[in-house]
């Protein structure tokens, strides 16, 4: 018996290629979000940066690189909104997630000192003596000339 709205049955292919249709269109508005949130990053447009990088992260599932990335920057744009807690806190994932060789650790570390000479100065002197005593930190020598700062 006809169907009075056609013929209305899904094959697998057409399932499939619908399935497949949906993943990319996923993956484009992934990428809008990410590039959205860069671009509003490099204009210093630090909460319109914030809000797209956030979005990013919670629906970003798959590419674990990328949500890193995506988190670096998230981190990056609340640090520089005058966001400290919500900063630490993703700097402070951000770091559990990093190598310790990777170059945005060391640039991160530092910025969680910085944060916490905002919300938590004895919290900033355990970071800025953690970094002052790494020899292959880039920041070394800033460090140990925060620590003295903090003396005063």
């Amino acid at each position: 018996m006809p169907s009075s709205l056609g013929n209305s049955s899904m094959t697998f292919n057409d399932a499939n290629l619908f399935k497949s249709e949906s993943i990319r269109a996923n993956e484009i508005s992934l990428n809008e979000l990410l590039d959205d949130g860069l671009y509003h990053y490099l204009h210093g447009e630090w909460s319109l940066a914030n809000a797209k990088f956030f979005t990013y992260i919670l629906k970003q599932q798959e590419c674990f690189d990328q949500k890193i990335e995506a988190l670096y920057f998230y981190s990056k744009s609340l640090f520089n909104d005058g966001n400290y807690h919500m900063a630490s806190e993703a700097q402070l994932n951000l770091l559990l997630h990093l190598d310790q060789f990777d170059a945005r650790y060391d640039d991160i570390l530092w910025d969680s000192g910085m944060v916490a000479l905002q919300i938590d100065r004895a919290k900033a002197n355990r970071i800025m003596y953690r970094i002052s005593i790494d020899s292959n930190s880039s920041n070394q020598g800033n460090a140990i000339q925060m620590i003295d700062l903090l003396k005063e």
